[in-house]
């Protein structure tokens, strides 16, 4: 969607935790959808249109190159350490990736854990140092690198672009029975919104949702089907950048999210470092 080619496909478009490196040339994402495209077993347009839910997904290079779920593209990066696979050797990983961010800079890790304290607000009563991390991760992962993508499609376009964070804690740890995490994960994660969209609270969270749960996907979807109708947001939420949405059970606007966070990342050059897919 991002190429001039796609100009007037579409109306209106939703990035999901999408990449905010749109760099690659068309041979090299020829090259990296061609394993794919093998694995389908098709020759046409015609027979991947045909494909199941579960075809595609089983054809899908996880683990192998190009590398569409890389595994350390979730951890906080090294200097110099960008996509790659993880060896393992009679279940003991390899070149685990480090705790630390020593390797960009001797007072980085300190900075940061001035700026993720895990004694802030947490909406649960354990587990909030992993919360932390893993704020910590998403945003140079993830939260900053959109930031800066959603402040250069408002310059460039003339269509309206919006920003939104899903800041939802679920009603209890997710993943492990429905597979979508390798772990229990307790707080949001990414994919979250995908999940409430298309009404799988319920199967990730292996119990009924409580009110909160089914108030969080009623508002997700209730405004994602309104911007697909009419390729606008409704009023109570502004366009970006003059405010950024923050989704749980109820919506809230902040500006310049995460700020002082994302300037801290950027000044040590690990805006290099943000999720491909």
């Amino acid at each position: 969607m991002a190429s001039p080619l796609a100009t007037g496909l579409f109306h209106a478009a939703v990035d999901m935790s999408g990449s905010s490196v749109l760099n690659a040339s068309l041979q090299r994402a020829e090259s990296a959808n061609r394993v794919f495209l093998q694995k389908t077993g098709c020759g046409d347009r015609v027979c991947l249109r045909r494909l199941s839910v579960t075809q595609v997904l089983q054809a899908v290079p996880w683990q192998e190159f190009p590398f569409w779920a890389a595994e350390d593209l979730t951890d906080l990066p090294t200097r110099g350490r960008f996509v790659g696979p993880v060896a393992v050797v009679d279940g003991h990983v390899l070149e685990a990736p480090p705790l630390e961010l020593r390797s960009f800079s001797r007072s980085l890790p300190e900075e940061a854990l001035r700026l993720y304290p895990s004694s802030a607000p947490c909406p649960t009563p354990d587990r909030c140092p992993e919360r932390a991390y893993t704020t910590m991760g998403s945003d140079i992962r993830l939260t900053c690198p959109s930031n800066h993508l959603a402040r250069s499609a408002a310059a460039a376009l003339r269509s309206p672009v919006y920003r939104y964070l899903v800041t939802h804690t679920p009603s209890g740890p997710v993943g492990v029975a429905s597979g979508l995490l390798p772990f229990a994960g307790r707080f949001s994660f990414r994919g979250l919104d995908a999940v409430a969209f298309f009404g799988g609270m319920e199967s990730v969270l292996g119990k009924t949702p409580s009110d909160r749960d089914r108030s969080f996907q009623e508002l997700l979807t209730r405004h994602l089907v309104g911007f697909a109708r009419t390729g606008k947001m409704a009023a109570e939420w502004p366009e970006y950048p003059e405010a950024t949405a923050l989704l749980s059970d109820r919506l809230a606007l902040v500006q310049n999210y995460s700020s002082a966070r994302c300037r801290l990342w950027k000044e040590n050059g690990l805006d290099a470092y943000a999720w491909t897919s």
